[in-house]
């Protein structure tokens, strides 16, 4: 009771200077300390201060929304750390609330994903294009519906509702994407990584604001590494820009419904079969074996085979880069799946898409990359050898 007295008369000395719904709010914290979510409200009242958790509240009333709810063990399963930077933990408790009312029956079944946009959007931990909100990735695996990108497994285990909110239960909270650098180290794609930090291409990617990259495995890179050791410096940076798109990011669920060009200047074309989706990229074509790893800057597709393509056309990439950061400060916030039948759109998200680090592949000093080819090719000689 005293926790509970607590968190309101803390909420209402803080509400005075913040624009959310002080009696939605309140109405919503004793909800969750009545139902059996003592931890999620106690969460907020710690973070009460926090930017993250201000822009929870200013957004969770109004419009059809959706709470990720853990549970009160989920709180427990956290190292110390997690919730004693209040900073964070607001980071986190955003990532928790979902633009639109995503009931169990608007989940796609597992190897299709659905995307969802989120309100975490602290700009020093999301860097997408026009100032996007951060997305979370779904999907139903064997029945139960699954959280996607997590350090451990994360599952939706109940529902409930309060008001516009359709509360969603999940018995972990919730992890936030990190670095391109780190999801490549989660995934083992140990030999992409390496070629891109002897290309000097890894800060370019890291910096970018809004990409989409196509991974190939380690296995891949080795599979391919006679051809790519037969390739001059110019040919080996083009085919590793033909697996960028830099300006926006592409979750799979809208694959194939637009056109989109490598910071390479070459079209990529899509398909999809019993076998899974495949992207194409000239004459090459792979397969995507794990798609939507969401990161701070965009999203990777991870592939089983290199897009051998070393044509360029740096028109076409300098005009496609111009044409994705040209719109992508006139997107809104878009409610319901990314990728869905009928989005609709709750306001604009505010920002320019100004991102000077944010250059194309194609841009980076060739210089670099003579003095790396040589590396490169016996980092794919080793891992050949490796694997």
């Amino acid at each position: 009771m005293f926790a509970k007295t607590l968190l309101l008369s803390t909420l209402a000395a803080t509400a005075a200077a913040q624009t959310y719904n002080t009696t939605f709010a309140t109405g919503l914290l004793q909800f969750l300390n009545n139902n059996g979510f003592t931890s999620l409200a106690d969460a907020i009242n710690t973070s009460i201060d926090s930017p993250g958790t201000i822009n929870l509240l200013n957004n969770v009333n109004g419009t059809s929304k959706t709470l990720l709810a853990p549970t009160n063990s989920a709180f427990n399963g956290l190292a110390a750390n997690a919730t004693s930077n209040s900073t964070l933990l607001g980071d986190r408790l955003s990532y928790h609330l979902l633009a639109g009312s995503f009931p169990a029956s608007s989940f796609a079944t597992s190897p299709s994903h659905t995307i969802a946009r989120t309100y975490f959007n602290d700009p020093s931990l999301v860097n997408l294009e026009g100032n996007k909100t951060q997305a979370v990735a779904f999907s139903i695996d064997g029945g139960a519906t699954r959280v996607l990108n997590q350090n451990t497994v994360v599952t939706i285990t109940n529902t409930t509702s309060y008001q516009n909110l359709l509360i969603q239960v999940v018995d972990a909270v919730i992890d936030t994407p990190g670095d391109l650098a780190a999801a490549f180290d989660t995934y083992n794609l140990t030999a992409l990584l390496t070629v891109l930090n002897q290309l000097n291409f890894t800060e370019a990617l890291l910096a970018a604001r809004g990409i989409t990259v196509f991974a190939p495995t380690d296995q891949a890179l080795a599979n391919a590494a006679s051809a790519l050791q037969g390739a001059n410096e110019t040919q080996i940076a083009t085919v590793v820009a033909n697996h960028v798109i830099n300006g926006t990011t592409v979750y799979s669920p809208v694959l194939g419904q637009g056109s989109y060009t490598s910071a390479g200047g070459q079209g990529f074309s899509f398909s999809s079969n019993s076998s899974g989706t495949w992207v194409t990229s000239g004459s090459a074509t792979a397969r995507v074996v794990q798609a939507d790893v969401i990161v701070k800057n965009g999203v990777v597709h991870i592939i089983d085979s290199v897009l051998f393509n070393n044509n360029t056309n740096p028109a076409a990439a300098s005009s496609a880069y111009s044409a994705y950061t040209s719109t992508a400060g006139q997107n809104a916030q878009q409610t319901g799946a990314v990728g869905g039948p009928t989005p609709t759109e709750t306001g604009p998200i505010g920002g320019n898409n100004n991102n000077n680090a944010a250059i194309s592949i194609r841009m980076v000093d060739q210089s670099a990359v003579l003095s790396a080819v040589a590396v490169v090719a016996g980092v794919l000689s080793g891992a050949a050898l490796l694997i």
